[in-house]
């Protein structure tokens, strides 16, 4: 571990080590009288200290499981609750439930998350997001345990896949007052480890979980014997539980060890933590042997090894906080050594501070270009940056990754805002090794931050409330390709929960008709006649009111359930024409938003088909429309989409035409019926001579590529003027009409005839 002066690395314990000077001050007065008294009192107060210690580490750590405990069921419990709402054979529904819930839990260990009938077949998803169906052993005890008392489970074992330890989390799907099936998430073992241990006493000391009867919830993958396993539960049960003592001492084959314990405060479970006395007394008791026989020589001799203990107890202290709390690659706080930390900073009222959580963009494609020892420089380099620029009662740490954060104080935000700038400057300022020089040179390090202010409201909080709240906030920056900051605010948290309710709400919404089909009229632009549609929707939310659709499809373009919402609104689409066709009326064409989502799934056309059958109406009059944007995504793949889509009678539409950079390519290589004109893209052009000729241009040639043009968004006879001359065929806006319900757009066009 790199062995750095930074200073704020030692202000935790500097009280301690004054109180340590204090007590030695007093030993010298008395050290011709109570001299071997005094070695057995350093002995005790050194195992006091320990004990101490090693008690604290095991309550962060227990803290800290239970945290990430209640965090996985708290997701998998909100991924249940969706699952019970649908047909859990279903699996178009419960795919896109499995893919959210997996985005989750990014980073943390996951290994597959699964849906499990009663016979243990069921759908799983690995962390590659990977769909597939698995079977296990009709016999698997987590699985027929859940089912038969109702209640979730936890395991730990060698999983069948990978061959790995893991520890599973299984969760009851009821239906009807019974379990339907069993929800089961498997972690990595040896991750959820890695993340206690936190490289206690150089991988000496050893850390598992047990329930009250000393029998072991988790264990690692370098598990102990069994033999040390038994005589460790065994003092737990029979000594440590029974004295109430916060730590005993227990021989093991030959050796001593330490044993601590702290409560996990989740269904009785008890973290046990273990170390060997030679790995933290050892010194000490070299110390305590070599003082007693130059005691027994000469007073001058035992006042210098007095002061040489003294100093040798500061060395070993130093030395035990450096292992549980320094990370090993930066040399600066990991998370264990951060909380501390904060938390004594904290109770001084006198700053304002921030917590600060930095995300370097893409740093696995760092460590693939360049190698990961070239990233280890890069994780040095910034930790560097961090610990120089410290001040007083600020720190920082690296919780894991690339991931760093900083405790700062600031006098107001502008002075804040210029640090964070002028540290993540710094980072890029990173140079490269001659060895990835010649490939580095066009490379460019771009850092994300994250910002939490923490008021007086929010002192007292433990470090987990800080980081997460920097989390979302980093989770909703834009990432662009630069550096950036975002600060948190409540309002975050809170659309988190908005749309968690949303994506909760969708399937009751569909059913109970709550969401409403709008219509938007196109008319002529030569007659001025109502000459087709676009079909809009909107959502009256029984409890969140009048919902427009700014506030919902991108929370459904995310998750994958817009498709539901497409078919939904096409499917009410196709009732109005056939009312109109069952009156004699002949129908107009109607354009329907079409997400780009369903050109990934394979029944899309299958449903455009039985849909289209189910009301016995023509597909010519239904037009789907595409966005420019994802027309450009992948313009191969929505060629062949249109030509699939012509072969069974519908028309294909191109919206927000000009919005994006390579509208002429669009024109080229889709086979596209109709271009919809983006009233951004008309605004901008029709004010100026060049603009308007570029417009009359484009509908010229889409004239002549027998493409239909509709001019959205018009509001201004000024406007329709110039789109008339210019030879549009339809238009659109408010100016001829709003979208209105889709009942009264049929009646004004039942008037109109």
């Amino acid at each position: 571990m790199p062995k750095k002066n930074y200073d704020f690395l030692t202000r935790p314990f500097k009280k301690k080590n004054d109180a340590y000077q204090h007590l030695g001050t007093l030993a010298v007065l008395f050290i011709l009288v109570f001299g071997i008294a005094f070695v057995c009192y350093t002995y005790y107060t050194q195992n006091t200290v320990t004990k101490q210690y090693l008690h604290e580490l095991s309550i962060q750590s227990a803290q800290y499981i239970r945290s990430k405990v209640l965090t996985d069921l708290s997701h998998m419990s909100t991924a249940v609750t969706s699952m019970e709402m649908i047909d859990n054979s279903d699996d178009e529904r419960l795919e896109p439930l499995l893919e959210t819930e997996l985005g989750y839990f990014s980073g943390d260990g996951v290994i597959r998350l699964s849906y499990i009938e009663p016979d243990c077949t069921g759908t799983a998803i690995n962390a590659k997001g990977e769909i597939k169906k698995i079977a296990l052993p009709p016999d698997t005890d987590y699985i027929t345990d859940v089912v038969k008392t109702g209640e979730k489970k936890t395991r730990t074992i060698r999983d069948s896949v990978t061959g790995n330890m893991v520890f599973i989390y299984a969760l009851p799907i009821k239906h009807d007052g019974g379990v339907a099936g069993v929800h089961c998430g498997v972690f990595s073992l040896e991750q959820f480890t890695d993340d206690v241990s936190s490289s206690y006493f150089n991988n000496d000391g050893r850390q598992f979980v047990v329930d009250h009867y000393g029998n072991p919830i988790f264990l690692s993958e370098d598990a102990p014997k069994e033999a040390f396993l038994n005589d460790i539960t065994d003092a737990f049960v029979k000594r440590a539980l029974v004295s109430r003592s916060d730590s005993v001492v227990v021989r093991s084959g030959r050796i001593n060890y330490w044993m601590t314990y702290a409560p996990v405060e989740y269904s009785d479970w008890y973290l046990l933590l273990t170390v060997p006395n030679s790995s933290i007394n050892g010194r000490s008791e070299r110390v305590v042997i070599f003082s007693v026989i130059v005691l027994l020589s000469m007073l001058l001799t035992s006042v210098l090894s007095l002061r040489h203990m003294d100093s040798m107890q500061s060395e070993n202290q130093d030395e035990l906080y450096s292992r549980a709390c320094i990370d090993e690659v930066t040399g600066i706080f990991n998370k264990t050594g951060f909380a501390g930390f904060v938390d004594e900073v904290l109770l001084m009222r006198d700053f304002k501070y921030a917590l600060a959580y930095f995300d370097f963009d893409n740093f696995k494609a760092f460590n693939d270009l360049f190698g990961y020892t070239e990233g280890d420089r890069l994780l040095k380099h910034t930790a560097d940056v961090l610990a120089k620029d410290m001040g007083e009662n600020e720190g920082c740490a690296r919780l894991n990754g690339d991931n760093f954060y900083a405790l700062l104080t600031y006098g107001s935000q502008s002075e804040l805002e210029k640090r964070i700038n002028r540290l993540m400057s710094l980072f890029s300022e990173f140079k490269f090794s001659q060895d990835t020089q010649e490939n580095a040179t066009a490379y460019e390090i771009i850092c994300h931050c994250g910002i939490f202010q923490i008021n007086d409201l929010y002192r007292g909080k433990n470090i987990d409330f800080y980081i997460d709240r920097a989390k979302i906030a980093l989770a909703q920056s834009d990432k662009t390709h630069s550096n950036s900051f975002i600060y948190y605010d409540d309002s975050m948290r809170k659309n988190l929960v908005f749309e968690a309710e949303l994506e909760n709400d969708l399937k009751r919404g569909l059913e109970n008709h709550d969401f409403k089909v709008y219509v938007q009229p196109k008319h002529s632009v030569k007659t001025q006649k109502i000459a087709g549609g676009e079909a809009l929707i909107r959502w009256q939310h029984p409890t969140k009111g009048f919902l427009t659709p700014n506030k919902f499809v991108d929370v459904f373009e995310r998750n994958g359930q817009i498709t539901e919402i497409d078919f939904y609104v096409l499917e009410e689409v196709c009732k109005m024409q056939r009312g109109w066709m069952d009156l004699g009326i002949k129908p107009i064409v109607i354009s329907v938003n079409q997400s780009r989502m369903h050109f990934y799934k394979q029944d899309y056309y299958s449903r455009l088909r039985s849909l289209v059958k189910k009301y016995n109406v023509e597909p010519k009059y239904i037009e789907l429309e595409i966005t420019e944007t994802v027309a450009m995504s992948n313009t191969e793949m929505l060629a062949q989409a249109t030509q699939k889509l012509h072969k069974m009678g519908f028309r294909v539409s191109i919206d927000d035409f000009g919005a994006g950079q390579s509208s002429l390519n669009v024109l080229k290589d889709i086979d596209a019926d109709v271009i919809k004109l983006d009233r951004g893209f008309f605004i901008a052009l029709s004010t100026s001579p060049k603009g308007k000729e570029i417009i009359t241009t484009v509908v010229g040639m889409a004239s002549r590529l027998n493409i239909e043009t509709v001019s959205e968004g018009i509001e201004t006879k000024e406007q329709f003027d110039f789109i008339y001359k210019a030879g549009c065929d339809l238009v659109q806006g408010f100016l001829f009409g709003k979208p209105m319900p889709i009942d009264d757009f049929s009646e004004l066009f039942k008037e109109s005839l």
